[in-house]
């Protein structure tokens, strides 16, 4: 959804409303500019349930990702793995029904989470991903090694 649905008024607020209340809301990730094609606006994936409790785990993933053109960004495996099971922690909040209501259905991250916190563990958060990446390398090696070592055991026997 393009970044405003997330805090526009008039029917739009009506809507995000009736939505928390449903408890069908289970998250909104804010994403940074750049991961599509078709425009360069940031953007929110916004996670929906049937139905469940009226709280929403926001999550600010709008500093993730790498620039692979000019105006292209890519988010990596580990950096989508991590916004798909994020839990409240440094880069995401859950906010409950009467904070929400308190910001009138406003549900852009960026007003229950502080850049102020995310950008104070910048870099440890970045070198964690990179040290998840080099690990998912790592067993990737390890994997295709031990495959080659069965092949090969596979292949006395006969």
């Amino acid at each position: 959804m393009p970044n405003g649905s997330s805090f526009s008024q008039g029917a739009e607020r009506d809507i995000r409303a009736a939505m928390v209340r449903a408890g069908v809301i289970e998250r909104i990730i804010a994403l940074p500019p750049g991961l599509f094609v078709t425009t360069a606006i940031p953007v929110t994936l916004w996670v929906l349930r049937k139905t469940g409790p009226q709280s929403v785990l926001l999550v600010d993933g709008t500093d993730l990702g790498n620039m692979v053109g000019r105006s292209r960004r890519e988010l990596s495996g580990p950096e989508i793995r991590l916004l798909a099971s994020m839990a409240p922690g440094e880069r995401s909040r859950l906010a409950r029904l009467p904070e929400i209501e308190e910001h009138d259905y406003d549900l852009s991250p960026a007003r229950y989470i502080s850049r102020m916190s995310v950008s104070q563990d910048d870099s440890t958060f970045a070198d964690h991903l990179r040290d998840l990446a080099l690990a998912e390398r790592a067993v990737e090696i390890a994997d295709a090694h031990a495959r080659e070592q069965l092949k090969r055991i596979s292949e006395w026997r006969r």
